[in-house]
């Protein structure tokens, strides 16, 4: 009878025990890796700067935006027009670009990363001696899929997300995106 009472009082033990990974593995808590999830961030800056130097010349977001999402979308059509609007716009060869972010907040939960950041963009030009800076707030929205990682939005405060010919001395903005963000 102990014995019963003890294969028992186990199996529930492990059922109990296997529940609670199999919960765990269900909202992705044994894939949670911040470190990648920042690195991704990186990605998505390190594209988006591109921008600067190369005008509309294609660049890539596969692989760090998830496709056929709205912000897909958006960011697409967002960084082409600002960026084309910048390149021509400012009428200044780009010497260099920069970026750096700082990390204030990760937060993770049933596959999705909320990660606030700081962003400070820096755009150096080589007929103009001073830098030109920009810093804003986002809060990016990350979709984890497996092994894989997808920016699914990038909320900015009210400062715009990348540099405008505005910004540079003697540049002026040949147009405005129209875009529902």
């Amino acid at each position: 009878m102990i014995r019963k009472m003890a294969a028992i009082v186990a199996g529930v033990t492990f059922l109990c025990v296997l529940g609670g990974v199999i919960y765990a593995d269900a909202c992705g808590m044994f894939l949670q890796d911040d470190e990648a999830a920042m690195k991704l961030i990186d990605r998505y800056m390190a594209s988006v700067m591109k921008y600067y130097n190369k005008g509309d010349e294609k660049i890539s977001f596969r692989g760090i935006v998830k496709e056929g999402c709205d912000f897909w979308y958006y960011n697409d059509y967002n960084n082409k027009i600002i960026a084309s609007n910048h390149y021509e716009g400012s009428g200044l060869e780009v010497e260099k670009t920069e970026y750096s972010v700082k990390y204030n907040k990760i937060d993770y939960n049933n596959r999705f990363y909320t990660i606030d950041a700081t962003v400070t963009q820096t755009v150096s030009y080589k007929e103009y001696p001073e830098a030109v800076e920009r810093t804003s707030h986002h809060t990016f929205k990350i979709e984890q899929n497996g092994d894989n990682m997808y920016i699914v939005d990038d909320i900015s405060d009210a400062k715009g997300d990348i540099l405008l010919p505005d910004d540079v001395p003697g540049g002026e903005r040949k147009n405005t995106p129209d875009t529902p963000k």
